[in-house]
């Protein structure tokens, strides 16, 4: 091996561990790196009466983010970049004392170009807010 062909590897080295720094970086700060670009913006919302933190846990097929406590008339918030190609998918699933549900958190799709998905969980389920528009997504699922 040449003294070029060595430096070659080595700075293909550094550029690697860099990025592989700067994707865990981006995951530990909930931000899902795709393609180096931020596209859109999912927020779930605790608006839950019993003012008990509600469990949600949001995923891609490629991403799963892990499962967050949030608190009472708190937020849990996550940005991602949209698949060049279209097919971006993320749902989530929340739980609080014996109830369950999941939905669609985001479908490339169907969004065009949406950059904020605001949710917010209550006693009835979860609703997608947008304004003063708000659409029933679902409701809860005992246990």
């Amino acid at each position: 091996m040449t003294r070029m062909q060595l430096q070659e590897r080595i700075h293909k080295a550094i550029l690697t561990a860099a990025f592989v720094l700067q994707l865990h970086a981006a995951v530990m700060e909930d931000r899902v790196v795709t393609a180096g670009y931020y596209d859109a913006t999912v927020i779930v919302s605790n608006k839950l009466s019993s003012e008990m933190a509600v469990i949600v846990h949001c995923r891609s097929k490629q991403h799963d983010l892990g499962a967050r406590a949030v608190g009472a008339g708190a937020s849990y918030s996550f940005t991602f970049g949209k698949n060049l190609f279209g097919g971006t998918l993320f749902w989530c699933r929340a739980a609080f004392q014996d109830r369950r549900l999941a939905f669609l958190a985001f479908k490339q799709d169907d969004e065009g170009n949406v950059y904020v998905i605001d949710f917010e969980v209550s006693d009835d389920g979860v609703d997608r807010v947008n304004g003063e528009e708000r659409v029933h997504i679902t409701g809860w699922n005992r246990k």
